[in-house]
């Protein structure tokens, strides 16, 4: 849950922040947008700031595609006959 640090600033796992929203999704926009707070198999903890800041890239358009490309020149052997 909420953590507070000496700063007294709330702290929260991406989990926490995730909420009516999909984990994977706030993870991958975490990534993108705080870098440096990603580590690999270490949790990452966000403040009320960083928290409301991915929360409002959700509606600019991020998908959880990344990997999916678009192919328009690829012709199956129906197209071709």
């Amino acid at each position: 849950m909420a953590e507070l640090t000496a700063s007294g600033d709330k702290k929260m796992t991406v989990r926490d922040a995730a909420v009516g929203v999909d984990e994977r999704m706030i993870q991958r926009i975490t990534k993108r947008v705080y870098p440096e707070l990603v580590r690999n198999g270490a949790m990452t903890f966000l403040n009320d700031a960083q928290a409301t800041a991915v929360k409002s890239e959700i509606g600019k358009g991020w998908t959880d595609l990344d990997n999916i490309v678009e192919v328009g020149s690829v012709k199956t052997a129906l197209d071709i006959e």
